[in-house]
């Protein structure tokens, strides 16, 4: 089934099934030394089809001489390739330039039908296949030098008849050449692979071929004559009552099938040998099926009377982007390795499901009638694509009337619903007037909830306001108390001091007096000195407290400057500064606040600094503010994770240099992010904390104060185990 293979490969966008579409894997290859046998069960579907592609032993060599389709050729010394060539990476990049020759011994056996043709399929590349150094099969013309290559289109080609004997052993031989692999890889969205391109069969699979095509026709005419009533079904009536949008979008994704239905049956019928006029087909079908993609999900959406979200009106330009940009990744083979041809095809199809999804349930919220007509074409379309897809494995599983149905369904399912669907909602509007009071009514409950929703968003934004004037009202309060504070702690450090210096000086007097009365051994002398060794040992005592009063003053005066600092900004100039001490002094300045907090934890702070940092330039007060703000943040998570369940609280703190930037990681054991927040974050005003604890603005404020410092910020999480903030400075 040609067409229902191309279909199924292009509503994919080379997901990955096109490799199983067009290279079925043979059954369990037999060798005799060097030597395949060929018996019946390698083939494979009804047609007893064999890929030489998909087949693995074939020798290779880079070099070019005719001599090379010869059988008596030894070629014992030529490179084994152990992986089908329709696999990645097959023939090694160290040893592939684009041309080559291929060679297997095969032997064959009496189950073996002896008459096969070969028949070339889209494919890529030029290629002759000779058996017994006969040419059986030309495609284009094979070249070790690109401008001598000539490329084919990727059509379906029948070449000789060949008849084998049962017993003998031939050797087949394939000389082969793709220097526009890259070209191939535009289109194709996927890394090229040596697909020759090249499959045998029997000659009464020929029948089925001409049965399958000639079916395949009246399918797709069947499709474009039922899309084309559609289409012109609903632009007369758009034309005619335009105040009914809905017949618009009815019309505009039918033009966009039939268009595509039509490209796919030009791109089969069409008899030309310019090999560019049918990449250029292939990738306007396969624009025109991303656009499709992008603008489904805003079509029921609009269908439905359901309001569309500003993602999905985005999202109908996406599929065509992440086409046009993984085309150019893999033309260009950029990324190539890392950014797999399955993936984004794959999540656009998911997104395009998600958005059909969206719209009808946002369509059941709201009661819309009828919505289970457009529910069941939406819905059926991945159905009868998934029945489509199991079925590669045998294309006429069923019968071919089912393949027929299958395919015709699928690209009339959507247009035929949304079409029942108008119709009855014609219907109803003639025979019930009740429903327009229905709409209006539904359309002031949404109003309401919309004002409703509204007026709660605008209590919430002025909570926040108010509360973030009293955080700077209460930093106005900190920075006075923190100034009447320092006035008593420079007394009791100052008048400390001097105690200090007063008591040494007392002690060095008693000691004169009691080396005086050792001097004279006299009883009452015995009796003051040891009077005065008690003075001394009252005097230690109470040196070493005003030494304590001096230390914990000095340390109260640190913390009353920091809170100054803190509290009146920075200056706004970068200035050099040891930024592991920095880093340092504010974690600890944050964790002794959180200590003096209401609700103070237990927690292990863990310093891994990089020693070889030196001084950075910095906007020093701001930066602080940038640790101060992701450690509170780390405490109120792993304070929020003690909540429900008993563990080790851990803080770490890593500094270290790459080759143009220096990067802190601060990283928790506590909540963790959720993965549907970690984007909206960073977000002003945005916050997950419940009435007035936030204000939403902390991370925010963060993040303008890296970039200020040219840098950005990331976050890894996994919910439930904790949190990585990576600050990187340029």
């Amino acid at each position: 089934m040609a067409f229902l293979k191309i279909l199924i490969f292009l509503l994919l966008l080379q997901t990955g099934s096109y490799t199983v579409m067009a290279q079925n894997s043979p059954g369990q290859s037999e060798f005799t030394g060097d030597v395949l046998l060929f018996h019946d069960s390698i083939t494979t579907g009804e047609l007893k089809e064999i890929h030489l592609s998909s087949l693995k032993g074939w020798k290779f060599s880079p070099k070019n001489d005719p001599s090379f389709s010869s059988k008596d050729l030894d070629d014992s010394k030529w490179i084994t390739i152990s992986k089908p060539l329709s696999e990645e990476g097959a023939v090694p990049d160290s040893l592939w330039n684009g041309f080559g020759w291929f060679r297997m011994k095969v032997k064959i056996d009496s189950s073996f039908s002896s008459s096969v043709t070969f028949q070339s399929y889209p494919g890529s590349g030029a290629v002759e296949l000779y058996i017994n150094d006969s040419l059986v099969l030309k495609r284009g013309n094979p070249s070790p030098n690109a401008a001598a290559q000539k490329l084919q289109p990727a059509n379906f080609s029948v070449g000789e008849w060949y008849r084998f004997k049962p017993g003998e052993t031939y050797q087949l031989a394939m000389k082969y050449s793709f220097h526009n692999i890259r070209d191939l890889s535009f289109f194709m969205l996927m890394n090229p692979v040596t697909d020759v391109g090249i499959h045998m069969f029997p000659p009464k699979s020929l029948d089925k071929i001409i049965e399958e095509e000639h079916t395949m026709q009246i399918v797709f005419n069947s499709a474009g004559i039922i899309l084309f009533m559609v289409m012109v079904l609903h632009l007369f009536f758009f034309l005619k009552i335009k105040n009914d949008r809905n017949n618009f979008w009815i019309f505009l994704i039918t033009f966009l099938v039939f268009i595509f239905a039509l490209l796919i049956n030009i791109n089969n019928r069409i008899n030309s040998n310019n090999y560019n006029l049918e990449l250029g087909l292939l990738f306007i079908t396969q624009v025109t099926l991303t656009i499709v993609m992008g603008i489904l999900p805003l079509v029921l959406h609009k269908v439905l009377e359901v309001k569309a979200g500003i993602f999905w009106k985005i999202y109908t330009i996406v599929p065509f982007t992440v086409f046009m940009g993984v085309s150019l990744i893999y033309s260009q083979n950029i990324l190539s390795s890392i950014v797999k041809s399955e993936s984004p095809p794959v999540l656009l199809i998911l997104f395009t499901l998600l958005g059909g999804i969206v719209a009808l349930v946002k369509a059941h919220k709201s009661k819309r009638r009828d919505m289970s007509i457009v529910a069941a074409s939406f819905l059926g379309f991945p159905i009868l694509l998934l029945v489509a897809i199991i079925s590669f494995e045998a294309l006429d599983i069923g019968g071919l009337l089912l393949g027929a149905l299958i395919i015709l369904s699928i690209l009339t399912v959507i247009p035929i619903g949304l079409s029942l669907f108008q119709a009855k909602r014609f219907l109803r509007l003639h025979n019930q007037m009740d429903l327009l009071v229905e709409n209006r009514t539904g359309e002031l409950e949404q109003a309401m909830q919309n004002l409703q929703r509204s007026n709660e968003d605008l209590k919430a934004a002025q909570d926040q306001l108010v509360q973030q004037e009293k955080l700077a009202s209460l930093g106005q309060l900190t920075a006075g108390i923190a100034h009447e504070i320092k006035n008593p702690l420079n007394f009791v450090t100052n008048f400390s001091d001097l105690c200090i210096e007063l008591i040494a000086e007392a002690k060095a007097e008693v000691q004169a007096l009691m080396t005086t009365e050792n001097k004279t051994p006299d009883p009452e002398n015995a009796k003051d000195n040891g009077i005065l060794r008690t003075l001394k040992e009252l005097l230690i005592t109470v040196e070493g407290n005003l030494e304590k009063i001096y230390e914990h003053g000095n340390r109260a005066d640190g913390i009353v400057k920091s809170m100054l600092l803190h509290s009146r900004g920075g200056s706004g100039k970068f200035q050099p500064v040891m930024f592991n001490a920095l880093v340092e002094e504010y974690v600890r300045l944050a964790y002794h606040g959180m200590r003096a907090s209401p609700n103070p934890i237990d927690i292990q702070i863990v310093f891994d600094l990089d020693s070889s940092i030196d001084e950075v330039s910095l906007i020093t007060e701001d930066f602080s503010r940038v640790i101060l703000n992701l450690c509170n943040n780390a405490f109120d998570a792993i304070r929020e994770k003690l909540k429900t369940e008993s563990f080790s609280p851990r803080l770490e703190v890593k500094t270290f240099k790459t080759e143009d930037s220096i990067i802190l990681e601060i990283i928790d054991n506590g909540t963790g992010i959720p993965d549907d927040i970690k984007e909206k974050i960073l977000q002003p005003f945005f916050t997950t904390k419940r009435g007035t604890d936030g204000t939403g603005l902390g991370l925010s404020i963060t993040n303008d104060i890296v970039k200020a410092h040219g840098g950005s910020i990331g976050i890894e999480s996994v919910p439930g185990e904790g949190a990585k903030f990576i600050v990187k400075i340029q």
